[in-house]
């Protein structure tokens, strides 16, 4: 199993832990832990940490693909490629 999983499920129990259902994102094993309420705050903040990473990275390349795509119609502009009519 990938040390990277993916949380499903999560159920409290009474004495403050938690189960956790989670997937492998290789194989798609299923697997329950059991996580104290210390363990589980500490893999709630590595999955946000995680979460943030890749929104920082989509906006990243979210803004690298708008400055090409405005490059290429700046350029098209200047070469006579585009035309009122084509809008």
């Amino acid at each position: 199993m990938s040390e990277l999983v993916q949380p499903l499920e999560w159920d409290q129990e009474e004495g403050g832990g938690w189960h956790v259902l989670v997937r492998c994102p290789e194989c798609f094993r299923l697997s329950r832990l059991r996580l104290t309420a210390q363990q589980a705050r500490k893999f709630r903040g590595t999955m946000e940490e995680a979460a943030h990473s890749l929104e920082s990275t989509a906006d990243m390349l979210d803004l690298q693909v708008f400055r090409e795509t405005y490059i290429g119609f700046v350029q098209a502009l200047r070469d006579g490629l585009v035309w009122p009519m084509d809008f």
